[in-house]
């Protein structure tokens, strides 16, 4: 009985907050609003129902509302007042510090995945191309103490099986777990930090001077050359999105700018197709600065290298070298190609998950003959 009475609260709490919150959009219809905070209370206290709630009211008002966001944002605020270390029916995890997690269980690494890149080490031999595998690190609860009664996260062992069997297979191999630096993640995203990804960029050419024979600037991977921008919690990222700023809140979003001179060029490329070319320094070639400014729009991480998804191509003109790389991975290396293409003279980065750039591979370094291919996907690539 108690328990029924609390639910009600919470739900005309909640309810009121909404009210609260869009009164300037509504019209004072009393009689309406108590009807729907019956119907979500009889239905249960979930973000289904609720939204199943102000669709039966905007029914009535279509003035109410005109954004789901305003809902999210109500709800997620009253998730945070209670407590819940789950929301969404256990669609996100939040732990103690704030950081969102969204439930695993098991990762598509397989001995087909091996595989793969075994046969792209042998390919870039049999063409005297250096080759090297990168695991990045992933955000994942495999050890949050306070996570491990929702579920088992499987992240980490898959990786280390993964790692252990690559180099079982004699490929040279960097673990960047085993830098701290680079586990930085937003607290409402999956993705790591900029900040993050610089020091990823910063192992890697270290790793990668040593394979190719080359010699890459590694000046341009201290710490100390670069500016730290700030843009005060201008950031929700794919979890926050999900739940809402009250319930996640707002990140933090960083930049590295260079303070020594760039001059770059960049392309953005789809089915061969130019799609965006920018050039000028750092900032003018990489970062979408109208986007960072946007103030409506909440992913940020979308700013980098102007959200570039398929084929990417950077030219340094500054460069010391006239070292090509090709970097073969997801999302997270959109940062980081940023910065270590700071120290060659090309760098080519093509993101081959679904829909992205799916063609063949092998044939693909064939054309271009890097000196190097690093490989950070440990998943289903299309070598022919």
């Amino acid at each position: 009985m108690k328990k029924n009475i609390e639910e009600k609260m919470i739900a005309i709490i909640f309810l009121g907050i909404m009210y609260g919150i869009c009164f300037s959009h509504l019209k004072t219809h009393v009689s309406d609003f108590l009807n729907v905070a019956k119907a979500t209370i009889k239905e249960g206290i979930t973000l289904s129902n609720i939204e199943k709630a102000r669709d039966l009211y905007e029914e009535k008002d279509e003035a109410l509302y005109t954004q789901q966001e305003i809902w999210i944002e109500g709800y997620g605020l009253v998730q945070r007042t209670l407590g819940k270390r789950e929301i969404n029916n256990f669609e996100l995890l939040k732990d103690g510090s704030g950081q969102l997690y969204m439930p695993l269980t098991k990762s598509n690494i397989d001995k087909e995945a091996v595989a793969q890149v075994e046969k792209l080490n042998r390919y870039c031999e049999g063409k005297e191309i250096s080759f090297l595998f990168v695991q990045l690190p992933y955000k994942n609860y495999d050890n949050i103490k306070e996570l491990q009664n929702y579920g088992d996260d499987s992240t980490e062992e898959d990786f280390d099986w993964f790692v252990e069997k690559v180099k079982t297979k004699g490929i040279s191999c960097l673990d960047l777990r085993e830098d701290e630096k680079t586990k930085q993640y937003y607290r409402t995203d999956h993705h790591w930090t900029v900040e993050a990804s610089f020091y990823a960029a910063k192992d890697i050419a270290d790793r990668m001077t040593g394979l190719i024979g080359q010699v890459i600037d590694m000046e341009v991977y201290e710490g100390e050359k670069y500016e730290t921008e700030i843009y005060k919690e201008a950031f929700l990222g794919s979890y926050g999105i999900k739940v809402g700023k009250y319930y996640a809140g707002e990140d933090d979003f960083s930049l590295l700018i260079p303070n020594f001179p760039t001059r770059l060029k960049y392309e953005h490329r789809i089915d061969g197709e130019l799609i965006l070319a920018k050039s000028g320094d750092f900032e003018e070639s990489f970062i979408d600065k109208e986007l960072l400014e946007n103030k409506g729009y909440h992913n940020k991480y979308n700013a980098l290298l102007h959200g570039g998804y398929v084929e990417n191509i950077i030219y340094n003109e500054l460069a010391k070298n006239e070292t090509k790389v090709l970097v073969i991975g997801h999302s997270y290396g959109r940062p980081l190609v940023q910065y270590l293409g700071l120290g060659v003279q090309e760098l080519r980065y093509l993101d081959p998950q679904d829909g992205r750039y799916n063609e063949n591979i092998l044939e693909y370094i064939e054309k271009y003959e890097p000196d190097i291919v690093i490989d950070m996907y440990n998943q289903k690539l299309n070598l022919g």
